[in-house]
């Protein structure tokens, strides 16, 4: 009973090290989750959904270009799922979480298929966990289309276990081309799971088998599926107007490097990522020539090796691209978390190279010794940079639900307020707007917009109020294009700020408010001002209780000189 009791507690410690980082991000992203559209999303599935409402949708809008991506399986998932639920994008949400957790699965099949130890591959998996579920993920774990650029690295986990299956090559053609073709209408870079899941005979195939007719016919097929698929995505294709030019590989290539490496060492938060990116392709490399080496004296290890290095192969290509295509952007944006979800394959598909290595190194001691050892420096430093990464992002992720809640109110004012200048932050989309209005019509958009009767009542100038409601305090430009704004307000969600000037008032803000005693709720904010101009303006404020649908008028207005 000892030794079963034993046996059962390490299970149970190396189930906790497995499932710890996941429970950690869906805490996360419980805690902090905001229903919010933001930036792209206006545009998909927000612009297809307007379009829905309007009884103008076409297959075409349905094909559309975004970005430089075609979204044409996103597109067949959101309109049925909001039209029917409302544009929640938490929903979506749990949609990033469901795709995140079946990688997961799969990358833990993909283990047990190359890795023979059963400790070992339990190691593995774990450390592949804390990689996956890295604290930088959880902003991409609260934004609603990241599941989208999870899903082309996940085709190629899956395309790996259907090449290492023992099934026929006609089932292995037909899996691998429809991950492909997901993949390709998905995300970009989902065109690269067209080669690297090219169907692959399995061990167990007869000698002659491979340049049999019925075979050849079937690869192909792939091929030409292949093409046609690549060639109908670029019928039309544009470069997207929001981006800038690709860079020029001969006379940017310094450049290129630099935000190349950038891109792969910002997997956790480091004080220099570019180093950080260094050390892990030089990993990835030397571990591939390893394995080279390695399979050049034993073909049978090449199983083994093949899914890591297809992997890491995906994650090379998708950063030589993105550096060329988004380096106009500056180094910050090849730091930016959203590149996370491609970088986090790298890191794993070298910790998969890295056991399947050491396990083929046979009885060369010497090289064990020093895999064992650097394998150990490498464990800590993983741990290490999860855990300072993991206090970080906690703050982060304050201010980013902080910031996310603030936008909220502005979107749920957008036809109040149509003049609020901080809608520019909610998408750079011009059509966002009318949007909003379309779906807000049609009862689609989520959270709904406020009522019409707070609408009419913060579109005339607050009377005089007393402080029985609130005061507003200060109110003065900052220099940097914000004005400043402070006060308190009674029984109040937000408070809208508006200018009175010539005589006409103009509702212009909104802003929440932070409660630290009953019955009162403090505001203070910097609002985007840079379009406020006269002498002689009065800003004057309601404050809005949402529960009971009232608008109250603060005491106190402030006039104040540009």
């Amino acid at each position: 009973m000892e030794a079963r009791a034993r046996v059962d507690f390490r299970k149970a410690i190396v189930a906790a090290f497995w499932i710890f980082p996941v429970l950690c991000a869906f805490y996360l992203v419980w805690r902090h989750a905001v229903a919010l559209p933001f930036w792209d999303e206006w545009n998909t599935p927000g612009s297809q959904l307007a379009s829905w409402c309007r009884g103008t949708f076409t297959w075409a809008e349905l094909w559309s270009q975004h970005n430089e991506s075609r979204k044409l399986i996103p597109r067949l998932i959101y309109l049925p799922l909001f039209l029917l639920a409302g544009w929640d994008v938490r929903l979506a949400l749990a949609l990033v979480l469901a795709v995140a957790s079946l990688g997961s699965i799969a990358l833990c099949h993909l283990i047990q298929r190359t890795i023979r130890s059963t400790g070992a591959g339990a190691l593995a998996f774990g450390l592949i966990n804390l990689v996956l579920f890295s604290p930088r993920q959880y902003e991409n774990f609260l934004y609603g289309i990241q599941w989208e650029t999870f899903a082309p690295g996940f085709a190629v986990v899956l395309a790996a276990l259907v090449n290492l299956s023992g099934r026929s090559l006609r089932w292995k053609t037909i899996c691998n081309a429809a991950l492909a073709f997901l993949s390709t209408y998905t995300f970009a870079n989902g065109m690269l799971v067209w080669v690297l899941g090219f169907p692959l005979m399995s061990a167990a195939a007869p000698n002659g088998a491979v340049g049999s007719p019925a075979n050849l016919r079937w690869r192909l097929a792939y091929v030409l599926a292949a093409i046609v698929s690549i060639a109908c995505y670029f019928i039309s294709y544009q470069h997207p107007p929001l981006s800038p030019p690709p860079a020029s590989i001969a006379t940017d290539a310094p450049a290129l490097i630099h935000f190349f490496l950038i891109w792969i060492g910002s997997v956790f938060r480091t004080p220099n990522p570019m180093v950080a990116g260094a050390v892990i392709l030089l990993l990835f490399l030397s571990l591939a020539a390893t394995a080279a080496w390695l399979t050049a004296g034993d073909r049978r290890q090449c199983r083994s090796h093949y899914p890591w290095l297809v992997l890491g192969v995906y994650t090379l290509v998708s950063g030589a691209v993105t550096a060329r295509a988004r380096l106009g952007f500056g180094f910050t944006m090849a730091a930016d978390a959203r590149y996370t979800v491609f970088t986090v394959m790298l890191v794993i598909a070298t910790i998969g190279l890295a056991f399947t290595v050491y396990e083929n190194l046979g009885d060369r001691r010497r090289l064990k010794t020093v895999g064992r050892f650097c394998g150990a420096v490498a464990g800590i430093a993983l741990l290490v940079l999860w855990t300072s990464t993991f206090n970080a992002e906690r703050r982060i992720l304050k201010k980013f639900t902080e910031y996310r809640k603030h936008l909220q109110l502005v979107m749920r004012w957008a036809d109040a307020i149509p003049q609020n200048p901080e809608l520019a932050w909610l998408s750079p989309y011009p059509e966002m707007r009318q949007t909003i209005h379309t779906l807000a019509e049609h009862d689609v958009l989520r959270p709904r917009l406020v009522s019409a009767t707070l609408a009419r009542a913060v579109s005339a100038a607050p009377a005089d109020g007393n402080e029985s409601a609130g005061a507003l305090e200060q109110a003065f430009p900052d220099g940097n294009g914000r004005l400043w704004v402070k006060g308190w307000a009674g029984v109040a969600d937000c408070v809208v700020v508006g200018l009175e000037t010539g005589g006409r008032w103009r509702p212009r803000w909104v802003l929440g408010t932070r409660s630290d005693q009953p019955g009162r709720g403090d505001f203070s904010r910097a609002l985007l001002a840079s379009d406020v101009t006269g002498e002689g303006a009065v800003v004057k404020a309601w404050a809005i209780d949402l529960e009971r649908d009232q608008a109250y008028p603060l005491a106190g207005e402030i006039r104040f000189r540009q």
